[in-house]
C-alpha cells in the first residue's frame, strides 16, 4: 500500500495557473511567498512551478518508479493547458 503524497487535483489547478501565465511570459509580475514580495517574468514563475513538481517526482523515482506516476497529472495538467493556449492563439 502507497501512501499518495500529493493529490490528483493539482493537475487542474496547475494547469489553470499556467494557463494565465502563458498571455503574460515576457512581463514583470509580483508573487507573494510566504507574505514576501516576489517580482519575476512570467516565464520564470512557470519553470519554478515545473521544476517543483518534477524535481521531487525524479528523485522518488529512484527508490520507487510508482512515485513518479504521482507527480505526472501535474505536468499533464501545465501540459495540457499549453496545448489548449497553443490552440487557442492559431485560431
Amino acid at each position: 500500500l502507497y501512501s499518495v503524497p500529493v493529490g490528483f487535483a493539482w493537475g487542474g489547478i496547475l494547469g489553470l495557473l499556467s494557463y494565465s501565465l502563458f498571455p503574460i511570459m515576457n512581463q514583470q509580475i509580483t508573487t507573494m511567498m510566504y507574505f514576501l514580495p516576489i517580482r519575476l517574468k512570467g516565464r520564470s514563475f512557470l519553470y519554478i512551478i515545473i521544476l517543483f513538481r518534477l524535481l521531487p517526482g525524479l528523485l522518488l523515482a529512484f527508490s520507487s518508479p510508482v512515485y513518479l506516476l504521482f507527480y505526472l497529472p501535474d505536468l499533464g495538467g501545465i501540459l495540457g493547458a499549453y496545448i489548449v493556449y497553443r490552440a487557442q492563439l492559431g485560431r
